[in-house]
Order: C-alpha cells, then structure tokens, then sequence
C-alpha cells in the first residue's frame, strides 16, 4: 500500500517496529527477515529466530565478507563499533573512517577507492554499482553471502567478538553545538590516550572509546560510547552524558 502516514507500521526499522516481521519470519521458517525506512535507502535485519541484528554487527559481517573477497579499502563513521574494524581487519581488508553521513561516506569511496561503505544507521553503498545508499541492493548482498554457507545468520554474527555500545542524544541549540564540542575536547581529551576530531571529538582509551559529536540533522549532541566492560561501559556513558549536560546548560 503506497501510504506516506505508514499503517503498516511505523518507517523506522528500529527493534520495536519489527515485531510482526519477527513473527513472520518464525511462522514460516525463514533464514531471515529484511527491513528497511520509509525510503528504503537502509537496511535492518532479524536472524531466522525473529531476532533483531544489531546494525553494527550487520555491518561487520558483510563488510568483512567484501573485505575477504577483495582485500580493499572500507569506508565507515567515526561513530561505528570496533566490531567492524577488527572483523575488516581480520579478513584482510583495511579501515578508513569518515565523519557521519551518507555524502560523506560516498566522497570518502571515491577519494580511496574503496570496495564498500557503510555506516551502524543501515546506510550502505556499493560503489561496484553506484554511490547511492541502496536498501534493496544491500539485502541481495545479505542473500549472496547467505546462499554460499550452511551455516545461518545467527552463527555468522555469533563469530564476530563482541563489544558493548551505549547511543543517546542531549538536545543541544545549533547556536551551542561548536562551543560545547570545543568545551567536550577541552575538559577530557587530556585524560584519553587518543583523540580525534573527524567529526566531533572521539575520545579513546586502551579498553573504551567515546564519540561526542553534534547532529547534522537536529538540535542536538549525540554520544556513543564503547567498551569491553558492561559496567564500565555504563560508567563511562553516564558520566559524559552528565558532562554534556553541565556543558549546554553552561554556556547558554
């Protein structure tokens, strides 16, 4: 049904938003369940139990899988898990990071000419055919690889090692984004072993990462943090969502 208000369900293929596509997927045996946005420019899966994958490791799979295939460049974000850089890694390919973005991400294939690109949203592209992110193309990939192994989607993404990852967003006016992100960078990259600023500040230690950076669609400040540790993961996340906080309240 051609319906732009969505009554199937709503356009985000978030976990939540995929129940019945779950269901689905058990009732009939399936090996998996494909999902995409509302302009079907990115890709969601659940394993043959109805089980929701997570994007990072979705990623990691296929772009480990080009990556063993071709031993070429993948692009990804700053703000994807260290899951897809190991499994790049592990399967002979190479890592290159870009800021968050689907341009972005097509301008950094082109500049290194790279073999794939994705980013943890589901976004994509295969420039072995075009530089758009492509929904569809991206599911007949996961087929592809699908059709060439007995094993099902739940033991490809069971082989990849694990981390623990934490998202969220702090509403933040774009007239506070620079001076917060400057204040972020200020205050804690003294305490990291390494810093970037790609795009916004990444903040890493031996066993933990953290990436604060300011949304480019909304007034906000979005946070990913890394780590092996469940509970220092938890730490670590809360700890610089109250930073950011004192932040934006601060300097506004």
């Amino acid at each position: 049904q051609m319906d732009g208000f969505f009554p199937g369900r709503p356009p985000e293929p978030t976990p939540e938003n995929l129940c019945h596509l779950s269901s689905a997927v058990r009732a009939v045996n399936a090996d998996i369940g494909i999902a995409h946005d509302g302009d079907a420019d990115r890709i969601a899966a659940v394993d043959e139990r109805g089980r929701f994958i997570q994007p990072d490791y979705l990623l990691a799979l296929i772009a480990g899988n080009i990556a063993k295939k071709t031993r070429g460049k993948i692009i990804t974000t700053v703000d994807a898990s260290m899951v897809v850089t190991d499994h790049v890694v592990r399967n002979g390919g190479k890592i290159i990071r870009t800021k968050v973005g689907d341009v972005y991400l097509a301008q950094k294939i082109v500049e290194e000419k790279a073999v794939f690109g994705g980013e943890p949203s589901g976004t994509w592209i295969h420039p072995d055919v075009h530089l758009t992110p492509d929904g569809p193309l991206s599911a007949l990939r996961i087929y592809e690889l699908l059709s060439k192994t007995d094993k099902p989607i739940s033991s490809l993404i069971g082989e990849i090692p694990k981390c623990h990852t934490m998202r969220s967003r702090i509403e933040c006016p774009n007239r506070l984004k620079p001076v917060v992100i400057a204040k972020v960078y200020e205050l804690l990259a003294p305490h990291h072993d390494r810093v970037e600023t790609v795009d916004g500040v990444l903040l890493a230690n031996k066993e933990e990462w953290t990436l604060v950076r300011p949304s480019g669609t909304e007034q906000c400040v979005r946070i990913t943090t890394e780590a092996k540790n469940r509970e220092q993961l938890v730490k670590k996340h809360k700890e610089t969502e109250l930073i950011v906080k004192k932040l934006i309240h601060d300097v506004g």
